[in-house]
C-alpha cells in the first residue's frame, strides 16, 4: 500500500507539472468545456429536433439554420444565413470543389499515382483524433497501395472528406494551387467566407510564439 500511495502521489506532481508547464494550451483546451458548463448546453447533448429547436430558442446568436432541397431553395429554411460563422472542418467541401473543377477541366487525372509520403509530410500527430491515421488504415485494408507506397489521387480527397484527414486537406491545398483556393470564396458565391488556409500552419502557428508575437506574421511565414 505504501508503494501504492507513494505512485499515485507521484503521478499527480507529474500531471501538475505537465499542467503548469502546458498551462497555454490546457487553458485553450478547456475553454469550451467551461463555457459549455457555465453558460449554454453542450450541442453534443441534443438528440432530438425539439431539442435543437429549444436550444436555437435559447441561444439563437449561437445558431445558423439553412435546410433546403436541392434545386428547390424557394421553400428552405433560412435562419441567420448571412451570419459569419468559423467553418472548421467544412472547409474541406470548398478544397473537394476546387478537386472537382480540376479533375472536370482535365487538370488532374485522379489516377494518377502519388507517393504516400508527399501526404504524410503534412501529419501533424495527435491533433486530428486519429483521422488521418484510420485512413492509412484504410487504405491498406483496401489495398489500395502499390509496392512503391504510391495511390491514385482520388484517394487523397477521398481520406480528407470521409475521414477529416487534416494532412489530405494541407496536400490538397498546395497540389491545387494557393492562388485556386484563395479565388474559392467568390467564385462559390460566398465572398464573406474566409479562404482555405493550411490547417497544419494554422495548428502550428498559434503555438509557435518563438517566431513572432503577431498571429499574423506567423500565418505568413506557415
Amino acid at each position: 500500500m505504501k508503494y501504492i500511495a507513494f505512485s499515485i502521489g507521484l503521478l499527480f506532481l507529474l500531471l501538475a507539472a505537465l499542467t503548469v508547464w502546458q498551462w497555454e494550451t490546457v487553458s485553450r483546451l478547456l475553454e469550451p468545456v467551461i463555457a459549455d458548463s457555465e453558460n449554454v448546453q453542450p450541442t453534443s447533448q441534443l438528440k432530438t429536433p425539439s431539442e435543437l429547436l429549444e436550444y436555437i430558442v435559447a441561444h439563437p446568436e449561437n445558431v445558423s439554420l439553412v435546410a433546403y432541397e436541392i434545386g428547390n431553395s424557394e421553400t428552405g429554411i433560412f435562419y441567420r444565413d448571412r451570419e459569419k460563422r468559423p467553418l472548421a472542418s467544412t472547409i474541406k467541401i470548398l478544397i473537394l470543389a476546387e478537386y472537382a473543377r480540376q479533375v472536370e477541366q482535365g487538370i488532374l487525372s485522379p489516377d494518377e499515382a502519388i507517393d504516400l509520403n508527399s501526404v504524410n509530410l503534412y501529419y501533424l500527430p495527435n491533433t486530428d483524433g486519429g483521422a488521418h491515421p484510420q485512413a492509412l488504415r484504410y487504405f491498406r485494408e483496401k489495398k489500395y497501395l502499390n509496392a512503391e507506397n504510391k495511390i491514385a489521387l482520388r484517394h487523397i480527397p477521398s481520406a480528407m472528406i470521409r475521414y477529416s484527414s487534416n494532412a489530405a486537406a494541407d496536400y490538397l491545398i498546395e497540389r491545387l494551387g494557393r492562388e485556386n483556393i484563395e479565388k474559392l470564396p467568390s467564385v462559390l458565391g460566398l465572398p464573406s467566407e474566409d479562404v482555405p488556409l493550411p490547417i497544419i500552419g494554422q495548428f502550428l502557428s498559434w503555438d509557435d510564439t518563438a517566431i513572432s508575437a503577431l498571429p499574423e506574421e506567423r500565418l505568413k511565414i506557415y
